[in-house]
């Protein structure tokens, strides 16, 4: 029997009873202003306005941009930066927060899916099966056409030591859970093996 019966009936019926069937029909109308709700959470409805790039490392003091054109050497840091542009007409708010929550890097040794770390591959596992929202440090404000790198994605953070070979690697970032997931342009880079006139350069002084 519908909620519409039933209040047909409680009108010909008791009080007490008129008083039940309106209860139910407002708890009912709640249910679905609740469940519309969380729907519409989002900071951001829809992700596809961003476009995500994956940029090479910042340029130590001074490098030239011929320098990010060689191969790394085995035992250097690798890193890369999260390019995020606002592709719509409109200002857009960006959550940025929890780099392993936010992001899957898909990284290829030589043709085959090179894994995450033990422990890493536990953490994103984990945080894949959160309901509870991001902590999210800030949220970043983007004009139409306007660029931020707010995320770096450092190597040694996701994966053991990678040794030489040719690698490619993307990201797929997701921007509040339950949304879709984005995934950037790719990268391709070379790690050699170390040489004795080799120098180890180092990224973490470097300009941003």
């Amino acid at each position: 029997m519908s909620v519409r019966d039933l209040s047909k009936r409680a009108r010909r019926s008791s009080p007490l009873l008129l008083v039940a069937t309106l209860f139910l029909n407002s708890s009912f109308v709640f249910s679905q202003k609740s469940g519309d709700e969380k729907k519409t959470h989002y900071i951001l409805e829809n992700p596809e306005v961003v476009r995500l790039e994956l940029v090479p490392r910042a340029l130590n003091l001074g490098e030239d941009t011929s320098t990010l054109e060689k191969p790394y050497v085995d035992g250097e840091k690798v890193y890369f930066r999260l390019k995020m542009t606002n592709t719509s007409l409109f200002p857009v708010e960006v959550p940025v927060g929890n780099l392993y929550r936010q992001n899957r890097p898909i990284l290829y040794k030589n043709g085959q899916v090179h894994e995450y770390r033990k422990q890493i591959a536990e953490l994103t596992e984990a945080s894949d099966e959160t309901v509870s929202d991001f902590h999210r440090d800030y949220q970043a404000h983007l004009e139409p056409n306007e660029s931020i790198t707010p995320q770096r994605i450092i190597l040694d953070d996701w994966y053991d030591d990678l040794g030489p070979g040719h690698y490619q690697i993307s990201v797929k970032h997701r921007l509040q859970p339950g949304q879709e997931w984005i995934e950037s342009s790719s990268i391709t880079f070379d790690i050699v093996a170390k040489s004795k006139n080799d120098t180890v350069r180092k990224p973490e002084g470097s300009i941003r």
